[in-house]
């Protein structure tokens, strides 16, 4: 059962009824784990003298239920519920092995906004899982969304979607402490100019996955840049469309490596030209393997060699 189908009827019973709901989905709550309801949109939400044990009397904000959890715990954040970040790491996710769900869809899905230019929210504990959560900024030119720092970080499921007077310049940065980390179906409409990338590996770290994301945007680096001489990095399955330049996947100017594989790069040039910067490298140890490109003028279909072909 996908992320999102849990039934109203569900939801509203909490207890039992949502945890099987929830464990069908493969987020099963262990016997050691304590589970946190929270819902800032529930008529009985509160983090004052509040357990937050209950999906009838959940707590309001993420950050309490942060401060609650002990390593390993699980978070389910209920359908409509809003979290607002209005300094640097002003949510921080510090407790290892936590897990912790989005309910619900479209309009439903739990949102994280980001309220000043150098508000961001953070992920810093190791292991931690994060499922099924829209990040927005709810002004202009806000630094970035989402620092990933912890090791063995996921997330999954996640949304950004900007408009011309609230975007980001960099979606989601990660740190030179985030080896072994993964970004999977990561879904980006940032189509208004503005921003750098969308995901930004900053930092030298060891083993990262960037896989069967679909990145829509106007970037002036590149959906996915690398500022950084990252190893090992597993960039694949990706759908990425940029309107601001020829390069969808950047890795200029630094000695990282890894696979790039299965690509579709979709171009605004109108010649042949843009193809070959369509994945741009700036060390010769990199792997490409089946990457494409399509461009504005109909050219459909061309496989990217390397970064000179």
């Amino acid at each position: 059962m996908p992320i999102g189908t849990i039934t109203k009827s569900q939801v509203l019973k909490g207890g039992q009824a949502l945890a099987d709901a929830i464990n069908q989905q493969g987020y099963v709550a262990h016997p050691w784990q304590n589970v946190f309801y929270v819902q800032s949109t529930h008529t009985r939400a509160v983090d004052t003298n509040n357990a937050g044990k209950s999906a009838a009397a959940p707590l309001k904000t993420i950050v309490k239920a942060v401060s609650l959890a002990a390593a390993g715990d699980m978070i389910i954040v209920g359908p409509g519920h809003v979290e607002t970040v209005s300094t640097a790491a002003g949510l921080n996710i510090s407790k290892a092995g936590l897990t912790i769900v989005g309910i619900g869809e479209d309009a439903q899905r739990p949102a994280i906004n980001c309220s000043a230019v150098a508000a961001y929210w953070e992920i810093s504990g190791a292991g931690v899982r994060m499922s099924n959560f829209q990040i927005a900024p709810t002004i202009d030119a806000v630094t970035k969304l989402l620092n990933i720092s912890g090791a063995g970080v996921r997330i999954d499921g996640f949304r950004i979607d900007e408009s011309a007077t609230m975007q980001s310049v960099t979606g989601i940065s990660v740190a030179a402490t985030a080896s072994r980390g993964k970004i999977i179906g990561l879904e980006a409409e940032q189509y208004t100019a503005g921003a750098t990338a969308c995901i930004g590996i900053a930092g030298a770290l060891t083993e990262f996955t960037i896989a069967d994301c679909v990145i829509r945007g106007d970037y002036s680096t590149g959906n996915i840049s690398v500022t950084a001489a990252a190893l090992h990095l597993d960039i694949t399955r990706n759908k990425l469309h940029n309107l601001n330049t020829n390069v969808c996947i950047i890795c200029g100017a630094v000695a990282a490596s890894g696979l790039i594989s299965y690509n579709l790069c979709s171009l605004t040039g109108a010649t042949v030209a843009p193809f070959a910067a369509a994945i741009t490298l700036g060390s010769a140890i990199w792997v490409l393997f089946e990457n494409y490109a399509v461009d504005g003028a109909g050219l459909t279909g061309a496989l990217i060699g390397t970064a000179a072909t």
